[in-house]
């Protein structure tokens, strides 16, 4: 809760779909969706329901360490999903619930 109380104090549920991997919350005040990752990802993290052109910044919330959008090839067959890079061989910082805050424009 230290880490991550900013993704569920002065929060709400998002519109957006469950995913498999965890949860969404949303401050709208902020402009901000918080995506909980519960379980590790095979490759980057799709964003589904998020728009690249609506992203400003995608950072992982306990830490403030910047998360890059992948521009893998492999992703070119689904223009329309923003994935997260989280690195070659991703392993999340918090085996429970890792956050990733992704500020919206």
């Amino acid at each position: 809760m230290n880490e991550n109380h900013d993704s569920i104090y002065g929060c709400g549920r998002s519109d957006l779909p469950k995913p498999e991997y965890g949860r969404i919350t949303a401050n709208a005040e902020t402009k901000t969706l918080y995506f909980h990752v519960y379980e590790n990802s095979i490759g980057a993290l799709p964003l589904n329901g998020v728009r690249k052109e609506q992203i400003d910044s995608i950072r992982y919330l306990a830490s403030g360490a910047e998360v890059p959008i992948s521009t893998s090839w492999t992703h070119s067959d689904y223009p329309d999903i923003v994935f997260a890079d989280l690195g070659a061989d991703p392993v999340l910082p918090d085996p429970v619930d890792t956050v990733l805050a992704v500020k919206l424009r």
